[in-house]
């Protein structure tokens, strides 16, 4: 013990390296040795767990070459299989970009065939005694393999290592055997229990040790009748075990084999047994010599019928199974004097030899019994408490040994010592349970008072009061558990916390909304907001009162209604007092206006000032009428009328004469007639008198004059009271030529219309290389357009505007028709793109047969070039050039496309079994699409020289593969040449044949040779999962798979080779 003590001591040391660099996965080289570091698991230098594994972890630094820094290493009780998740899995290695190993000391606990599988995130490998065994390298990938024969009792080194690279991070390893028990252990695939698993190997070998007090002798041979002996082991087991399908032993084969078990067994108790046997195919039993179930044939069970036997005795069991094909098992079920239901014989009654049956049953048996149950007790006294650590495995070995003791008084105290460990224990584990649901319950009731029902969110939600704190705390009342109590009880506090700060913050809200609404509700009439008026006594101090207490209300929807109502009120006052100001502001602008008609700006002067007209008057009367308060308006208005009366008595009007051009026929204006009305008014022509005409009573005069030319003088005249022309009455105005704004827009080889602009209403004429072509006129909005055709480049084209003066049109206002510089390239069926010249940088639209296909811009050389794709012969290609005057794109140039029509001529090579490209010829760079019995596959594109190739996987013989040729002279796919799969010489490998699969469905199915069992299925080149194939046939669901996901299917032949076809997903 001292010597494994120290070994013990030596392992529990944390080796540290520095930088590490391998090429692969792998174990991790050490070269420095830090100080020894004590761990949970690692105490008075010895290790604490029973079962568990030696952890390494590492920090992967990069990966090619690998190169990383080893943290730290412990002892965990913990299996191979865990999930990290996103968490850092030990401390210091982050959370992605680690790696870590695990290794143990695996007690094998039933001889056979072992399978192992290994998964993990990114990357695993597994070794097993050394020597490495399995290795995955993507996400998720699984490797399954048969790694041999191990015998029950054997002690195996098994190591993982898993890298990550980054997000979730897990790695499992699982292991399939035969059962001990009647359930096919086909497929089977369970976690290495951590009771099988021990961190070194001194642990393990002596659990191996005690598994190998107890077992049968098992021979094992090929054959069922003239059997051939293959060998023989001593295992740990009983007589029951299910192989599956598998060998079970080295040499016999998977079906005509025969095994045959011996064992002992000790009799505990005098009384009757039965035993209970069958197998697949025949099953014997013999017992001490004597056959009492005979070659019985699957599926049936015998029964030996009632064997009495003295307590002490030591029978002989052999029990022999024949196996023919498919699974292979045995049964052996017994009932004793105290157990009269079936059950299994358990190892713990075996033993390989009739010496060890009886040596370990006739030995020191009161000793080790009454040793047994003293350590289940603390201190070893049955009179106190059990210990913290006891479990129902070391009361049931306990209870094995007390019943081996034959002297009844010494077995009747032990028996009462060991009931009293089992009441102790039972009464813990009910304490337990119950300490664990009060424990839930508390949880719930805690969690749920908070948001989220998480206490981290420090948040209660809306429904939490005190009776649900109340109910809560009651729960947590119940827990025992000071730890977890106490963690309860804060979470409790916080709550409470946080509801009596919601309470408190709800009564000062209450208040605050009294006290807001009691100020708001004093601004109106009668206390009421829907009075719509303040009072008189509210001013802007009371408001601004009011909106302070409102301001400190929290509650959004009260808070919201209080402010309209303060805001009511600031209108409302502000109404008030912008009123007030606006009448004072009119009241001294009136004023000020009626004064100022007066000398010395003061009416009691009785005198209007010289300037003064009526204009002034009116003025002041518009200001006057907006006064509102009646007394200050009465005295305004006062003033006005003797300002009125005053004007009234001065001097005549002066006519007012609207202005005449060359272009205007009526000659007219206006008298203010409000003082005086002469009747009529006197019109001179160039000084001359020409007419007398009436003044209406508003004062307007007219006359029909006629065109006058520019520069004619017009002039008026009338009599004052007296009857006489008076001269201060006379008015003169010139007349004025008619404007010349006219403009014509620019005009080029492409424009058919002469536009532009002039004066609204105007006559113009349009002339085209100095010959009149058309009149018109120009709109009300001085816009003018006649249709001429297009015109050649150099064409001079101008508009004439008609004076009526002169009753000629003046001179034409012209253009140049322009070249649009356009120029465009012919083009061929074998030509893609569109090119040619315009003005630099001018933009342009691209047509083919008529419809738009693209925009341009010519670069500042003025080239342009834009790809359309090839044309049938006889196509229309036009470019249309921007007008920046119209907006518009406008026909520059087209050009018809030419060419001899494109061959249409390919061909398909013949395919055998052994071929896995797709060959043949075709045109140039020509397109092809081709099928596999009437599924669209893909796409291939013919080289430069006319050949084309596409891998499509060896097909099975009659497979019908089928090519079309899309021709280029009408855009449409060729009817199929097909070719049909024959057997070639070398027919050993078939690529696997995919179906068409459909975006949504995302079905996969297919074929492959009869002979394979599995495939692996690939998207976009990433590993999915393997699926099994039966009769050569598959089927994989992934629903959503996407239209142009690429599916691979591969499978491994005979010589290790990776068979594959792809398969494109369609819409």
């Amino acid at each position: 013990m001292k010597k494994q003590n120290q070994m013990i001591s030596k392992v529990s040391k944390v080796i540290v390296a520095g930088t590490i660099v391998f090429s692969s996965l792998g174990t991790i080289p050490f070269n420095t040795l830090a100080a020894d570091v004590t761990g949970t698991q690692v105490a008075n230098g010895q290790i604490t767990i029973q079962n568990g594994v030696k952890v390494e972890y590492t920090q992967v630094i990069k990966t090619n070459p690998w190169q990383g820094n080893l943290v730290g290493t412990e002892y965990v009780a913990k299996t191979f299989s865990e999930d990290f998740g996103t968490n850092e899995p030990f401390p210091g290695v982050g959370k992605t970009n680690y790696s870590v190993t695990k290794t143990a000391f695996v007690v094998i606990p039933v001889s056979g065939q072992y399978n192992f599988r290994t998964q993990g995130d990114d990357r695993t490998t597994v070794k097993i005694n050394g020597v490495q065994k399995l290795s995955t390298g993507a996400y998720n990938a699984t490797d399954d393999k048969n790694v041999g024969y191990f015998h029950g009792g054997d002690i195996v080194e098994v190591s993982q290592t898993m890298e990550n690279d980054g997000s979730i991070g897990f790695m499992a390893l699982k292991w399939g055997m035969p059962n001990l028990k009647l359930e096919n252990p086909d497929g089977q695939r369970t976690d290495i229990p951590l009771s099988s698993t021990f961190p070194t190997r001194e642990q393990a070998e002596q659990a191996a040790a005690k598994m190998k007090d107890h077992g049968v002798l098992t021979e094992y041979f090929d054959g069922t009748s003239s059997n051939v002996f293959k060998g023989q082991v001593v295992e740990p087991e009983s007589f029951t075990k299910h192989y599956g399908s598998t060998e079970p032993y080295p040499g016999v084969g998977t079906t005509d084999y025969t095994v045959k078990k011996t064992g002992y067994i000790y009799i505990s108790e005098t009384g009757n047994y039965r035993f209970n046997g069958g197998g697949d195919d025949y099953f014997t039993l013999a017992i001490d010599g004597k056959e009492l179930i005979k070659s019985l044939k699957y599926p049936n069970y015998a029964e030996t019928g009632s064997i009495y036997l003295e307590k002490g005795a030591t029978i002989k069991i052999e029990q022999t199974l024949v196996n023919e094909a498919g699974e292979g098992y045995a049964s052996l079920r017994w009932t004793t004097p105290s157990q009269p239901a079936y059950s299994d014989v358990k190892v713990t009654d075996m033993y390989e030899s009739k010496e060890k049956a009886v040596a370990s049953n006739e030995g020191p048996t009161f000793e080790d019994a009454s040793a047994a149950v003293d350590n289940l007790f603390t201190n070893k006294d049955p009179n106190g408490n059990i210990k913290n650590t006891l479990t129902q495995a070391e009361i049931d070995a306990a209870q094995a040994l007390v019943n081996k003791v034959t002297d009844p008084t010494k077995k009747a105290t032990l028996q009462n010592n060991l009931n009293k460990a089992q009441s102790q224990l039972d009464a813990k584990n009910a304490a337990s349970v119950a300490e664990k649901a009060n424990q839930d319950a508390a949880k719930k009731a805690v969690d749920e008072l908070f948001n989220n029902n998480t206490s981290s969110s420090n948040a209660i939600k809306p429904a939490t009061n005190q009776a649900a704190i109340d109910a809560a705390q009651a729960l947590v009342n119940k827990v025992t558990d000071s730890t977890t109590k106490a963690a309860l009880q804060a979470d409790i506090d916080k709550a409470q916390n946080l509801l009596d700060a919601k309470n408190a913050a709800t009564a000062a809200e209450k208040t605050n909304q009294d006290a807001a609404k009691k100020a708001v509700d004093e601004l109106f009439n009668n206390n009421t907001p829907s009075s719509n008026a303040i009072k008189t006594l509210t001013n802007q101090a009371a408001i601004d009162a009011a909106q302070a207490l409102v301001n400190k209300v929290t509650d959004s929807t009260t808070k919201a209604a209080l402010q309209a109502d303060i805001d009511k009120a600031q209108n409302l006052l502000d109404a008030k007092n912008a009123a007030t100001a606006a009448e004072k502001a009119k009241q001294d602008a009136a004023k000020k206006a009626v004064d100022e008609l007066f000398n010395n700006n003061t009416p009691s002067s009785n005198a209007i000032k010289t300037l003064t007209d009526q204009a002034a008057i009116d003025a002041a009367q518009a200001l006057v009428n907006k006064v509102t308060d009646s007394a200050a308006k009465v005295a305004l208005q006062a003033e006005l009328d003797k300002a009125q009366q005053l004007l009234n008595n001065s001097v005549l009007a002066t006519p007012q004469l609207n202005p005449m051009t060359e272009a205007d026929t009526v000659f007219s204006g206006k008298l203010d007639v409000s003082k005086y009305n002469p009747g009529t008014i006197r019109i001179y022509i160039n000084n001359a008198p020409a007419t007398v005409v009436t003044v209406d009573g508003n004062g307007n005069f007219s006359y029909n004059i006629g065109n006058r030319k520019a520069g004619d003088v017009i002039g008026v005249d009338y009599k004052d009271r007296t009857g006489q022309y008076n001269l201060t009455t006379k008015t003169l105005i010139t007349v004025t030529p008619v404007s010349s704004n006219v403009t014509i827009n620019k005009m080029t080889e492409n424009d058919d219309s002469i536009t532009g602009k002039a004066t609204p209403n105007v006559k113009v004429r349009y002339v085209v290389n100095g010959q009149a072509v058309n009149v018109g006129s120009v709109d009300t909005n001085g816009n003018y357009t006649v249709f001429i055709g297009k015109q050649k480049t150099g064409t001079v084209v101008g508009v004439e505007v008609f004076d009526p003066a002169t009753n000629k049109y003046k001179a034409a206002v012209t253009t140049t028709v322009a070249a649009v510089n356009v120029m465009i390239q012919p083009m061929t069926n074998s030509t893609d793109t569109v090119s040619g010249t315009a003005p630099a940088n001018a933009k342009l639209r691209f047509l083919v047969g008529g419809a738009a296909v693209n925009v341009g811009t010519a670069d500042a050389s003025g080239n342009y070039s834009k790809y359309v794709g090839t044309q049938i012969a006889g196509t229309t290609v036009a470019v249309e050039m921007l007008n920046p005057d119209t907006g518009r794109y406008e026909l520059a140039k087209s050009t018809t496309v030419t060419g001899a029509p494109k061959s249409v001529n390919y061909t398909v090579a013949a395919l055998t079994t052994d071929n896995d490209t797709l060959t043949g010829t075709a045109p140039a760079n020509a397109k092809l699409r081709f099928s596999i019995n009437g599924n669209l596959v893909s796409v291939i594109t013919a080289d430069a020289s006319g050949n084309y190739s596409k891998f499509i996987g060896k097909q099975k013989d009659g497979v019908v593969v089928s090519v079309e040729l899309l021709n280029e002279n009408t855009n449409q796919y060729t009817a199929p040449q097909s070719v049909t799969v024959t057997t070639g010489t070398g027919n050993a490998t078939l690529a696997p044949v995919i179906n068409t699969i459909t975006e949504g469905q995302g079905v996969v199915t297919g074929t492959v040779p009869t002979s394979v069992t599995t495939v692996r299925v690939w998207v976009n080149g990433v590993a999915q999962t393997i699926v099994s194939a039966t009769n050569g046939n598959f089927t994989w669901t992934k629903a959503n798979l996407k239209a142009d996901d690429t599916v691979k299917v591969d499978y491994k032949d005979a010589t290790g080779t990776w068979i594959s076809a792809e398969k494109v997903v369609t819409k």
